[in-house]
């Protein structure tokens, strides 16, 4: 893809990635990193990486949330809802999107108004604006789109926002979160990513697969969101 971190990594990790079980980290060798860390790496025996394991900057960058929250908000699904998920939303059941795209760019439609049709902007993702913790738990299908976590965290108070997954499933699509991305589990079936992980730290436990999609990562990419380093990890040099 050739562009900037994290957008050439399958999971990126401004600490420490944790892998344990029979996971399987997929990126898009050569230029594709399977995963990007900035602090500690460790895998336990069993786990599978396609690409290479790199060491990045110990900072996730700062995407512009008031933003993303306005297009999350405008962004109206089939169903008559919107990509804007409060704490009360989440509590009372509201569907995730089931595609991650909201508008394509073969479909013939002027979708951004300017008098040409399918053109290479008009790919725009679903915002799954986040504004508490995102906990999934069970069956949960297919749950699509961008997904930007900045709430609260429930479990770990010490953290901005943290993504716990315990349940069967696919996430089709990309995941942002300044908290600590996690799944809990075993077996065969597990909660999969096809698109990318971005968080502060990364744990899997149990047989998951996270795969690159470089279609997802460049439509993102293309939404030009300013961003600035979130630095999380620093080191104190003492003075001489």
């Amino acid at each position: 893809m050739g562009g900037p971190l994290p957008f050439d990594s399958a999971m990126y990790a401004a600490g420490g990635v944790t892998l344990k079980g029979t996971n399987c980290v997929t990126g898009d060798p050569p230029d594709v990193a399977a995963v990007t860390h900035g602090g500690t790496y460790s895998a336990t025996p069993g786990n599978t990486i396609i690409g290479a394991i790199e060491t990045g900057p110990s900072s996730l960058p700062r995407l512009d949330y008031e933003i993303l929250r306005d297009i999350a908000e405008d962004q109206i699904k089939p169903n008559g809802q919107n990509n804007l998920y409060t704490a009360d939303d989440i509590a009372a059941g509201k569907i995730y999107p089931t595609t991650f795209w909201y508008t394509r760019g073969d479909d013939g439609v002027d979708n951004d108004g300017d008098g040409d049709v399918d053109e290479e902007d008009e790919w725009v993702p679903n915002i799954v604006y986040i504004e508490t913790n995102l906990v999934l738990k069970g069956d949960i299908g297919t749950a699509s789109g961008f997904f930007v976590v900045v709430g609260d965290v429930l479990t770990n108070p010490s953290a901005e926002a943290d993504t716990t997954i315990n349940g069967n499933g696919l996430v089709d699509g990309c995941i942002y979160t300044l908290g600590e991305y996690r799944v809990n589990g075993g077996g065969a079936a597990d909660l999969n990513v096809n698109g990318g992980v971005w968080a502060e730290d990364i744990r899997l436990n149990g047989g998951v697969n996270v795969s690159y999609n470089e279609a997802y990562m460049d439509a993102i990419e293309l939404l030009n969101i300013d961003t600035k380093p979130y630095i999380s990890h620093w080191r104190e040099n003492a003075a001489m």
